[in-house]
């Protein structure tokens, strides 16, 4: 398994970025070999996105996916 941490400081408010992780869920739940995806509050405007695969190659193929690369810099 392979653990992946994104940390994010977001001006928009909480509710429009889970908004926004409510409109993607379905297209992460497809996606192969993510086990899990966790998304934690760290404090004002920080939050964190921790992402489980299944290995080395799931990940890479998650980094060059339109997916990926479809989501806005906050």
């Amino acid at each position: 398994m392979i653990l992946l941490i994104v940390k994010v400081k977001s001006a928009l408010s909480e509710e429009e970025l889970l908004r926004r992780a409510k409109e993607r869920e379905p297209q992460f739940k497809a996606f192969p070999g993510l086990v899990q995806k966790y998304y934690v509050k760290r404090g004002e405007g920080l939050y964190s996105g921790i992402y489980i695969w299944e290995s080395g190659e799931a990940l890479m193929a998650y980094k060059e996916s339109d997916l990926a690369k479809s989501i806005p810099r906050l």
